[in-house]
């Protein structure tokens, strides 16, 4: 049973300061640089907001992220915002510019990006599926920019329609959000521990192994792919939580999938390819791009010419 995609929910918290820059480097503050305008949204974390810059009157997206010693992977999470914003420069990836901090905050300053991130785009459509000529355009321009951070180095591991902006005027998307990225090294390659992400984005793996497992950090942004492809196209998840659950208490293995939605035989290959449970058999990135419903570039457009 697929499950339908849940309202979102965000509550905010108050945390306590840890620095992560030198005492020097903390007294270069951010509203010494930036005016903030307007909140533009609220989370766990903090929350990010509409920012100008002083010397250029550029508007930028402010994210600030509220200090909190007891939460030992919070400074992994912004350390891996900067590395990961000092890596990729690509046009459907949101560009990071610098960041600051003060005694009870972190400041990340990004280019601000008109739109709202795709979940919110499918709840104010009605949670309407989008055609398979518009979904594939998306994904085109998540696949490139997804092949550009492989090759820079970097796993994004939490790729969901949360984390990926558009805009709905021209259609084009961004990866946000590279707090649980992972770097690919020369001596372990894309292969990290400990499970982390969303829960309706877990891969099989993930599910069957927990946090003890070694994972492929590639073939798991290929997964998570796959689900976005999935909702995009059935406005669904492909897997329910608990039956997912049930059956790895029942027997210790992942459900197949069973996609019985109207959709192209082509499409319907393409997720099940992206989403087998052995990652060994699931679509390298690279295979994805050249599958062939990914191929068909904008053919209802020509045929409307």
């Amino acid at each position: 049973m697929n499950s339908p995609i849940p309202p979102s929910c965000h509550k905010m918290t108050y945390t306590r300061p840890v620095y992560l820059a030198t005492a020097t480097y903390v007294k270069d503050r951010m509203e010494h640089h930036y005016m903030i305008e307007q909140e533009l949204g609220k989370g766990t974390f903090g929350a990010v907001y509409l920012g100008r810059g002083y010397t250029d009157g550029r508007q930028y997206a402010i994210k600030r992220i509220i200090k909190n010693n007891s939460d030992a992977s919070q400074i992994m999470k912004v350390r891996n915002e900067i590395r990961a914003g000092q890596l990729l420069d690509h046009k459907n990836i949101a560009k990071f510019h610098r960041f600051f901090e003060d005694e009870t905050s972190y400041y990340l300053i990004f280019d601000y990006l008109a739109g709202c991130d795709l979940f919110t785009f499918l709840e104010r459509k009605g949670f309407r599926a989008f055609s398979e000529s518009e979904a594939r355009d998306i994904m085109q321009q998540l696949v490139g920019a997804l092949q550009y951070m492989h090759q820079r180095g970097v796993v994004h591991v939490d790729v969901k329609l949360d984390n990926i902006m558009i805009d709905p005027t021209t259609m084009t998307v961004k990866f946000i959000d590279f707090g649980l990225c992972q770097f690919i090294t020369a001596e372990a390659g894309d292969l990290f521990y400990g499970a982390s992400g969303s829960d309706h984005y877990f891969p099989a793996e993930m599910m069957e192994l927990g946090h003890f497992g070694r994972y492929h950090g590639i073939k798991i942004d290929v997964w998570c792919l796959g689900v976005v492809l999935h909702a995009l196209l059935t406005t669904s998840f492909p897997f329910n939580i608990k039956e997912r659950n049930r059956a790895i208490l029942a027997n210790g293995k992942h459900p197949v999938l069973a996609n019985t939605f109207p959709m192209s035989d082509a499409a319907r290959d393409l997720i099940c390819r992206m989403l087998a449970n052995q990652p060994e058999y699931r679509l390298s990135m690279d295979d994805v791009s050249k599958h062939p419903w990914m191929q068909r570039q904008h053919i209802f457009l020509q045929q409307s010419i």
